[in-house]
């Protein structure tokens, strides 16, 4: 992602190398030096390489007729694989299985985050290891943490691999698989809007008109809300109002109604393209929401087939404990729907970000959950699976993206969609892929 232009300074024990990052940004610089890592960041990998001995002694116990070839838990960052996992690789004749643990020290993201990382050693595994067969992964987390990398083992492709996760605790036993995913779900329904107060209404008109920009959104709730290029300033609570950015809001009245005046002003001001405070916080606050606003009002740039007027945006959908929204959910013109899930910066979990919306979006597509919570009632709707469409500026799709796609069942059809890099001026696709599909970078 970046390109080593020269040499800053050198010194002993310290390199400044100078480098530009590719399409955009001013040049920077990288410091290596040696290293001052403070006390808790010294105790994690000391937790880190005791587990790597727990999980050897886990492996030779469960399997000794395996080899154990390797087993470490130091980043390989060329390969985008975390130091926060220990890798290893069984191997017996020119079988082997790729092997991937995360301990109990490790937070839930990175308990759930283990999936990616292991599909990416095993890919690696094989490219690097042409005459072995690698005939799948095994992946141990800590007890009672397997049930959401569980559920997504079950929309891997089996032709790809074979699928095992194991928890540790007193005795390692595999989770079953089957038994996964049968947790409860549930999709918001639409619900009629409730109208304001009529004081609050007519101040809200005048904002209203300040600018175009000024949007009105209706949430899938009912409830009102106010943005400017998708950053939401207002909202409805009851009958009233209250305003503000994130979490600082202040109930609307008559001596407040100013103050949401010179907010909706200062937004329209510096949140728009080519503004000269582009390096404003509101501007770069909540990027995917300001692309998400723009996809709203010209979904066909996206894609030709994405019906304008039928795109839900921020549907919330539950899972267990666990929430989430999906950025935009729409149908196409075959009545097919469409899950869209948006990144302005590089993250290397979107894919299985993506497929945890498919499976709840899918479950109730079959029970016909959609028409009875009033969705797309001017469409009918098509029983294929869901579409999904990956949307990102085509340099920040992380570099291992399509790794983890080649993986994925092939009832989850997915595409990439590149966009330009000065998409707040206009939305311009720059490539489109299928799947795993490379890209040419």
């Amino acid at each position: 992602m970046r390109q080593v232009t020269g040499i800053h300074r050198e010194k002993p024990g310290r390199l400044e190398l100078r480098f530009q990052k590719f399409g955009k940004g001013p040049p920077g610089t990288l410091v290596v030096a040696a290293s001052k890592a403070a006390s808790e960041q010294l105790e994690r990998r000391s937790q880190r390489l005791q587990f790597s001995k727990v999980l050897r002694r886990w492996l030779l116990r469960m399997e000794p007729q395996w080899k154990l070839l390797q087993i470490s838990s130091e980043p390989m960052t060329a390969q985008s694989l975390s130091g926060r996992y220990t890798r290893a690789v069984q191997v017996r004749g020119n079988r082997a299985w790729a092997v991937m643990g995360v301990g109990e020290h490790e937070d839930r993201t990175g308990v759930d985050g283990i999936l990616t990382f292991g599909l990416i050693w095993l890919d690696w595994l094989r490219m690097s290891s042409p005459n072995r067969v690698l005939e799948g992964l095994k992946l141990f987390v800590p007890r009672g943490q397997g049930e959401t990398t569980a559920r997504r083992i079950r929309w891997l492709n089996p032709e790809a691999g074979r699928w095992e996760i194991y928890e540790m605790g007193e005795d390692s036993v595999p989770l079953k698989v089957e038994d996964a995913g049968n947790l409860s779900t549930r999709v918001v329904e639409l619900r009629q809007q409730v109208p304001l107060n009529p004081e609050t209404a007519a101040m809200m008109k005048r904002v209203e008109e300040i600018d175009p920009a000024v949007k009105v959104l209706v949430s899938p709730g009912g409830e009102m809300m106010w943005a400017v290029r998708g950053l939401k300033f207002a909202r409805q609570a009851g009958r009233k109002v209250v305003f503000g950015v994130e979490r600082a809001e202040t109930a609307l009245e008559e001596r407040t109604e100013g103050d949401l005046m010179r907010l909706a002003g200062q937004l329209v001001r510096v949140r728009k393209a080519g503004a000269a405070e582009a390096g404003h916080p509101l501007y770069r606050l909540q990027s995917e929401r300001w692309m998400q606003s723009m996809i709203v009002e010209d979904p066909e740039t996206i894609h030709p087939e994405l019906v304008k007027g039928a795109l839900h945006e921020q549907v919330l959908v539950e899972a267990g404990l666990e929430r989430g929204q999906v950025d935009l959910l729409g149908v196409n013109r075959q009545g097919r729907l469409v899950i869209l899930e948006l990144k302005a910066g590089e993250d290397i979990h979107l894919p299985l970000q993506a497929l945890d919306y498919w499976m709840t979006i899918r479950r109730h597509q079959e029970r016909g959950d959609f028409e009875r919570l009033g969705y797309f009632r001017e469409q009918e709707m098509s029983p294929e699976p869901p579409l999904i469409l990956l949307v990102s500026p085509g340099l920040q799709f992380h570099a291992k993206v399509d790794t983890v796609l080649k993986y994925l069942s092939l009832e989850i059809r997915v595409e990439r969609v590149g966009l330009n890099e000065q998409w707040r001026e206009r939305l311009q696709v720059v490539f489109r892929l299928r799947g795993g599909q490379p890209a040419d970078r």
